[in-house]
């Protein structure tokens, strides 16, 4: 028959989750996946705080398949404070079965984003936050400076990638995006910038502007290039805006049962 969804008690009091069931994507009011046990939640919970590293991963494990949303302030700590580096990537992999992401998380992602020992753990964090997409727009600036900051360029094309996902709602990151090429002008950067701000959209305009001031002939250059790829878009929008208000004029015209007037003709009942 069908394994059981419960979590295995072993000996020693360790606690862990059968990783051969099914993951159902539908969940019940309270947000867990159906076959999920929630009394066992509990026991997952204190088991996050076990002397052993292997204990504590399996139950960051074991909660995020049962889609525990309610253990995620208890997840979002051990991703904050645990010291081993296999634990925080299980909370991190555990939040990721939380999507959409729960409340009081997106600061424990963000200081694992900045943690400077752990490359792995940065790393995940920012799988976790493209994951998140729009969901997490709040965290495009701070993944735009990290950008910046790094010295590792797959690590900040992974960051600029997760912004671009964001889409419009990464308006506020525009700048600091930009500003990466005043100290990457490097030729593929520069079209992994481009590729950010065009996939922002209309929200880059003003920090495109800007920077079509600035002093350094990259950001000049790439600033001017997306503005002309937006142009045709921006004036594609607005007269999609004027299509829809003739439409709806017309509409309004014939629902009082009025005609348009046509050259020196006035307006006409029906």
């Amino acid at each position: 028959g069908q394994r059981s969804t419960r979590p295995r008690v072993r000996r020693g009091g360790v606690l862990e989750a059968s990783r051969t069931r099914a993951r159902p994507s539908s969940r019940d009011r309270r947000g867990n996946r159906p076959g999920s046990s929630p009394a066992s939640e509990p026991e997952l919970v204190k088991a996050l705080r076990h002397e052993k590293d292997g204990v504590r991963a399996g139950a960051a494990r074991a909660l995020g398949d049962c889609g525990a949303r309610g253990a995620a302030p208890a997840i979002a700590e051990s991703l904050r404070s645990d010291a081993s580096e296999q634990v925080r990537i299980a909370a991190i992999k555990a939040l990721l079965e939380l999507k959409p992401p729960p409340k009081g998380v997106l600061p424990s992602v963000l200081g694992a984003l900045r943690d400077p020992g752990f490359p792995v753990i940065r790393n995940t964090a920012v799988s976790l936050l493209a994951a998140w997409g729009t969901d997490a727009a709040e965290a495009a600036l701070p993944l735009a400076e990290f950008a910046r900051a790094t010295k590792d360029q797959e690590e900040r094309e992974r960051c600029l990638k997760a912004v671009a996902g964001m889409g419009a709602a990464a308006a506020p990151a525009s700048a600091t995006v930009l500003k990466i090429l005043e100290d990457q002008p490097a030729g593929y950067m520069r079209r992994v910038v481009e590729e950010t701000l065009l996939a922002v959209g209309e929200g880059a305009v003003p920090a495109l502007a800007e920077g079509l001031r600035s002093p350094q002939p990259f950001v000049r250059a790439t600033s001017a290039d997306c503005l002309g790829k937006l142009g045709p878009i921006r004036q594609a929008r607005r007269q999609q805006c004027l299509d829809r208000r003739v439409e709806r004029n017309k509409f309004d015209g014939r629902d009082r049962g009025l005609q348009r007037p046509q050259g020196n003709v006035g307006i006409v009942s029906k």
